[in-house]
This record gives structure tokens, C-alpha cells and sequence, in this order.
């Protein structure tokens, strides 16, 4: 404010523009910053809810999804739900068959006990049915029917058997044996880690001076998935007995013995194949029994004084050049694989031995003829018998039992233990079979067939048993095999209770090796010296099945603790 002469005040106008503008200014730019604030919230509001909107989505999309995945599982556990009710269903109703089946047994030994019929009881089984002699069957008086009135009693015992028979056959309808495998391979991984960790430190058997002496005779050591010896029953491959095997394994079309496919399909997965899976095995076989020319060359240069069993085991060397898993190994396969790789090269060496096989028998028996080709619609043993030069049919069903119960004993004998042992160092099967096959080459193991046709050959063991109180019948076309056939037969009567009385033998019963001879003799094949050929044919189903299975379960490298006799003398000596 300012007064001029007059006396008047004048209002600084300059001054207060100044002041306002400098206010003005300062309150504009505190409303931007109020506005430019604000609408950072609304911006920052308006993303928050875009980010719940999406995840809302989100949300429900998943819910959405976790609906269909939860309805996909109802629906499949309805499905299974309704699938085994039928397989029940249909368990109940083979059970009630065979009910009535064991009740007709039961009529039949009541009738028997009332000596209303009488039973009539082969030589020896199971083989005897295939033997089309003349010799007179063993008859049961009255009397003897009495004596198996304690049959009655077992059969009380046959039902678990049918059910457990029942339930073992395959659920799985895949003819891809390798595919069934897979499946059974991570739940029997985690049956046995579950197992290992509860009982790892659980003792199973004590060891005796003795036993370590006497071949290791009676030491549980060794796991062997695929069979075990009963001392009653005999051998039970998978749980199931030879009897329950031929019943219960299918056969060829016109045939009445079960097929070896079925057998291995059985020994690899525990359970009992449809014959769709058997006729599978066989076509699979058959496109994979070519051999390489090396093998081919090998074979046709050997010379015919060279035992059958050192040709076979130097081609199954020789075929580890097809090794899948040698290869793969040398390649850095994950171990977990192996048991993949080890499948490959028993199903490829399983084919190819009946070719090897066939070969050594015509070059070193038949003048080198030719083998001839697999036939792709015909099985395993039918391929066999043919390229050895036998169309006969009864001898094919010969050869069909013959390949399926000589397949596996067990690990603990000289040929299945020797692959065990030799496969868990990682050697290829073609190198672990052929190491077997050296061993099922010995007297006191495989060729104990030949030897024991050796035996019913000599007059004096002829004489012996002739004299004992059983008949010899001589009533066939040729007497001589009719003779041995006899033989044998009396070997099972007259042998065990002398072995028994000795105080020394636990088990007198003799196994396959001691028939299986006699009967490819009566059939024609009379080269001795090549029957132990057709054991490891045999042989490699059942031992490929447990090098398949050792390496699925990851087993080490075998190396158990020796020790000298001064060390055990020391030890025993505290």
C-alpha cells in the first residue's frame, strides 16, 4: 500500500500479483500432485482387480479341471468296480465247477473203496500217456483201492489249489510280453524293499562244517524267483506243479501237452497266458531264430568227433555278437534299464537255439542235411522237431513236455546258479547261457540222461532188476526199448527204498533225466551223446527268466566268503 500526494493509497497490484501468482502456483501444483496420486491409486486398484480377475479364472479353470480328472477317476473306479464284480462273478461260478469236478472224484473213490471199478495207474507219469505200448497196465485190487481211501481226505485240499489256479491266469489280455513285464517289474521292486527292510537282519538257516564240505548242499543262499523244489511234490514252477502245468498252460490246436511259451510266459510274469499270448511268443520267436552267417560258418566247420554240447556252447558264444545289452552297456545304459536290454537277448537267443540246436544234430548225425526254414504259424517245439527231421506228431508232443519240465530246477544246480552267477558280473546272456551250458555238460548234472540210458543198456542192470520181485514186460514191436522202458519204470519202485535203508540218501527219487532218455529212444532219436543238447534248450527258458528277473531286482554281483580249512579249524577252535 502506498500514499500519493493527494493523500490517496494505492494498492500494490504488482506486489500482490506476485504473491497470488506465486499461491496460485503452489496450490495447482499441490492439487496435481493430489490428482496424479489419486490416480495412481485407481490405477493400482484397477491392476489389483484384473490380477484377481485372472486368477478367478485361473481358479475356476483348475477347479474346472480338477472336476473332470476327479469325474474321470469315478468313472474308471466304476468301471473297475463293475469289472471285478464280474471276474467275481465268474471266479464263484468256476469255483462251484470245480466243487461238482472234485465231488465226482470223491464218487469215484467211494466206488472204488466199495471195489466197484478199478483204477488203473500208469508205469510212470507224466510221460506215460505219450507211450503207446503194449505192455500191461498196473491194475489195483480191492485191496489196493482200500489204500487210497486216504485220497478222500486230500481232496480237501484241491480246492485252494483250483482257486489259486484260477487267479494266477493272466488279467493282462496284452500279447507284449515285454509290456505285461514292465508293469509287474516296479510293484515286485517295492514288494521286495518293503520285504529286504522289515527282514534284511532276519536269519534264514544256520551253516555246518559239513555242508560247506559237501557242495554247499542245504545252504539257503540264493533267491530264484521262478521255481522251487518241493521235497514232496516235486518241482512247482511259479507255484504250480508239473500235473497243474499241463492242465492248465494252453496247447497246440491238436495237441494235448502244454506248450513251452506258456511256460516261459508263466516262469517271467507269475501268471498263467491266454493262448492269444502264447501264439504271440511263438510268431515272435520264430521271426527271430535267423542266425548270423559267422555262426553259420562256425557250426558247419566244426568236426563230427567234437562233442554236441561243445559245438552248442561255442554258438552261443559266438552269438554275443548280437548281444543287445553288451552293446547298450558299452553305450552308458542306466541300470535300471538292464533288465530291458537282457529281455531283448533272451527272447532273440531263446529263438535261435533250436536253429543251433537242429544244425549240430544233422551235421554231426545226418551228413550236414539242411535244416529247412522256420514256419512263422507253427510253435517253438513244432519248428524244433522239424528242422531236426522228426514230422511225427506224437514226437512233437514229446518234445512240448519234454522242453517245458526240463526248463527250470531251481537256482541252485550247476547249469541255472552257473548263468546266475556269471550274468551278475553283467555278462551278456549269450556269455552267461554258454558258461551254463558247460555246466549242464557234466556227468553228475545234465548228462546224466545219457548216462543213465548207458546204465539200462548193460545187461547186468537188466539182470539185477529182473531178479528183484517186479516184471519186466517184453510185449512191444522192439523189446529192447520196450525192455528199457520197463526198466526205468521198476527203478522207481525197486531203487528208493534201497537208497533209503542206506541212512544216507534224503531224497531217493529220481528226476526227469532218468526217463527222458528212454522215451526220445522210443521215438527214434537214439544219438545219446545229443540229448543233453536238448536239455540246455530246455534249460535256457528257466534261466533266462531268472537273469531277466535279477537284473529287474538289481541283484549284485555274487561273491560269497570262502575260507581255508586251517582258518576253520582256528575259528571253530575258540
Amino acid at each position: 500500500m502506498q500514499f500519493t500526494k493527494d493523500g490517496l493509497k494505492h494498492y500494490n497490484y504488482q506486489c500482490n500479483t506476485v504473491s497470488f501468482t506465486k499461491n496460485f502456483i503452489k496450490n495447482r501444483h499441490g492439487a496435481r500432485k493430489l490428482y496424479l496420486a489419486r490416480l495412481e491409486k485407481e490405477k493400482r486398484i484397477e491392476a489389483e482387480w484384473k490380477k484377481q480377475k485372472q486368477e478367478d479364472k485361473e481358479k475356476i479353470k483348475y477347479q474346472s479341471e480338477e472336476f473332470q480328472a476327479n469325474r474321470k477317476v469315478m468313472k474308471n473306479k466304476s468301471r473297475e468296480a463293475k469289472e471285478a464284480i464280474q471276474k467275481e462273478n465268474l471266479l464263484k461260478k468256476q469255483e462251484s465247477e470245480a466243487k461238482e469236478e472234485v465231488q465226482s472224484y470223491k464218487s469215484l473213490v467211494r466206488a472204488g473203496n466199495k471195489g466197484e471199478l478199478k483204477i488203473l495207474l500208469p508205469n510212470f507219469s507224466p510221460y506215460r500217456s505219450l507211450l503207446k505200448v503194449t505192455s500191461k497196465e498196473t491194475v489195483l485190487s480191492h485191496k489196493s483201492v482200500h489204500a487210497l481211501s486216504s485220497w478222500e481226505a486230500s481232496f480237501q485240499k484241491v480246492l485252494p489249489t483250483i482257486t489259486l489256479c484260477l487267479r494266477g491266469i493272466s488279467a493282462d489280455t496284452s500279447t507284449d510280453l515285454k509290456a505285461v513285464l514292465a508293469k509287474k517289474i516296479p510293484v515286485e521292486q517295492e514288494r521286495v524293499k518293503a520285504f529286504r527292510k522289515q527282514y534284511g537282519s532276519s536269519k534264514v538257516g544256520e551253516v555246518t562244517v559239513d555242508m560247506m564240505y559237501g557242495g554247499m548242499r542245504g545252504i539257503k543262499g540264493l533267491v530264484w524267483e521262478t521255481s522251487v523244489l518241493d521235497p514232496d511234490e516235486g518241482i512247482r514252477f511259479r507255484g504250480y506243479s508239473i500235473p497243474e502245468c499241463q492242465k492248465l498252460l494252453p496247447k497246440a490246436p491238436s495237441g494235448k501237452e502244454p506248450l513251452p511259451e506258456g511256460l516261459f510266459w508263466l516262469l517271467l510274469t507269475g501268471d498263467i497266458p491266454t493262448e492269444t499270448q502264447v501264439k504271440a511268443i511263438s510268431k515272435e520267436w520264430a521271426n527271430r531264430a535267423s542266425l548270423p552267417s559267422h555262426v553259420v560258418t562256425l557250426l558247419n566247420n566244426f568236426p563230427t568227433n567234437l562233442h554236441p554240447m561243445s559245438q552248442f556252447s561255442c554258438a552261443i558264444t559266438a552269438l554275443n555278437s548280437e548281444s543287445k545289452f553288451a552293446k547298450a552297456y558299452s553305450e552308458g545304459v542306466h541300470k535300471t534299464k538292464y533288465w530291458e536290454y537282457v529281455y531283448e537277448d533272451a527272447m532273440d537267443l531263446i529263438a535261435k537255439l533250436p536253429v543251433v540246436a537242429a544244425t549240430i544234430y544233422r551235421n554231426t548225425y545226418q551228413d550236414g542235411k539242411g535244416i529247412g526254414a522256420v514256419d512263422t504259424s507253427k510253435d517253438w517245439s513244432a519248428n524244433f522237431s522239424q528242422m531236426l527231421g522228426y514230422n511225427n506228431e506224437e514226437f512233437v508232443e514229446l518234445m512240448r513236455l519234454y522242453l517245458t519240465i526240463h526248463s527250470d530246477h531251481e537256482g541252485g544246480n550247476v547249469s541255472a546258479h552257473t548263468v546266475h552267477l556269471v550274468g551278475s558280473a553283467l555278462s551278456d546272456p549269450y556269455l552267461s547261457l554258454a558258461a551254463g551250458i558247460n555246466g549242464l555238460a557234466g556227468p553228475l548234472h545234465g548228462l546224466a540222461n545219457q548216462e543213465t540210458i548207458y546204465f539200462s543198456c548193460k545187461p547186468a542192470s537188466v539182470a539185477y532188476l529182473a531178479n528183484a520181485p517186479v516184471v519186466l514186460s517184453q510185449t512191444t514191436e522192439d523189446g529192447e526199448i520196450e525192455v528199457r522202458i520197463s526198466l526205468v519204470s521198476q527203478v522207481y519202485k525197486v531203487v528208493p527204498p534201497i537208497l533209503l535203508e542206506t541212512g544216507k540218501v534224503k531224497n531217493p527219487w529220481p528226476n526227469v533225466d532218468a526217463h527222458s532218455g528212454v522215451l526220445l529212444q522210443y521215438y527214434g532219436l537214439k544219438e545219446m551223446g545229443y540229448y543233453t543238447v536238448l536239455f540246455g534248450v530246455s534249460r535256457a527258458l528257466g534261466v533266462m527268466s531268472g537273469l531277466v528277473w535279477a537284473r529287474a531286482l538289481g541283484m549284485p554281483i555274487e561273491r560269497p566268503k570262502s575260507l581255508s580249512t586251517d582258518h576253520l579249524i582256528k575259528l571253530l577252535a575258540k
